[in-house]
C-alpha cells in the first residue's frame, strides 16, 4: 500500500489509503519508527530469497489484496425472510479475481454453506451475522479449519470481556459475532 510498486497497487485492485479497508485500519497506522517503503522492500527482498517463484510471489500478494478486500463485503436481510444475501457484488467479484474463484459461488457459500448432518450435505440458509462470521473466519484462515474451537476453548472466553482472557481468535470472532447482534461497539466492551 505504500505506492511504491503503482503494478502491484493495480495487480491487487487495492489503493494507498488503508481507512479503505477495515481490516487493516483499525489500530495505529503510521507508526514514526516504521519506514513502510523500507519493510516493504525488505519483505519483498525475503520472498525472493527464500527462493518463492514469481507466481509464488504475486500469489501472496493477491492473498493479502484478498484479505483486505473481505473487510469491505457487505450482507443484507432479504425481505420478510431471515436470510442473508449479497448487497452488491463488485467487492466479491475483486476477491473471486484475486484468489482464482467465481464469485457468485463464493457467494452463494457464504449465505448458502452445504453442511453435513448424518450421512448426507445439506444446503443451509444463513442470517446476516452468520455469513459476516463465515466471512471472517475464510478471512482468517482461507486454506484449512483451525482447530481452536473446542469446548475448552469456547467455554473459556465466551461471554468475556477483552480485558478478561488472553487474546485469542474465537473470542475476537464471538465479540465480533456479539457485537453484529446488539449493535454494540468495541468501546461499549471496555466499561
Amino acid at each position: 500500500m505504500t505506492g511504491h510498486k503503482p503494478e502491484l497497487l493495480e495487480a491487487l485492485l487495492i489503493t494507498t489509503n488503508p481507512y479503505d479497508y477495515p481490516f487493516i485500519s483499525q489500530g495505529e497506522i503510521t507508526v514514526k519508527s516504521i519506514d513502510d517503503v523500507e519493510e516493504f522492500i525488505a519483505t519483498d527482498t525475503a520472498i525472493d530469497i527464500l527462493g518463492f517463484t514469481a507466481d509464488e510471489k504475486i500469489n501472496i500478494y493477491k492473498l493479502t489484496g484478498a484479505v483486505m478486500h473481505h473487510g469491505n463485503m457487505k450482507f443484507k436481510q432479504k425481505q420478510r425472510e431471515e436470510q442473508a444475501e449479497p448487497d452488491g457484488t463488485e467487492v466479491a467479484d475483486k476477491i473471486a479475481y484475486l484468489l482464482g474463484l467465481n464469485s457468485a459461488d463464493m457467494l452463494k457459500a457464504l449465505c448458502y454453506p452445504r453442511v453435513k448432518v448424518g450421512n448426507e450435505f445439506v444446503t443451509k440458509g444463513q442470517t446476516v451475522p452468520q455469513t459476516y462470521s463465515g466471512l471472517f473466519c475464510v478471512t482468517v484462515n482461507p486454506y484449512k479449519w483451525l482447530p481452536v474451537y473446542d469446548a475448552v476453548v469456547v467455554a473459556g472466553y465466551r461471554g468475556k470481556k477483552r480485558i478478561e482472557a488472553p487474546p485469542h481468535i474465537f473470542s475476537i470472532s464471538d465479540n465480533a459475532y456479539q457485537f453484529m447482534l446488539t449493535g454494540m461497539t468495541l468501546s461499549d466492551n471496555f466499561n
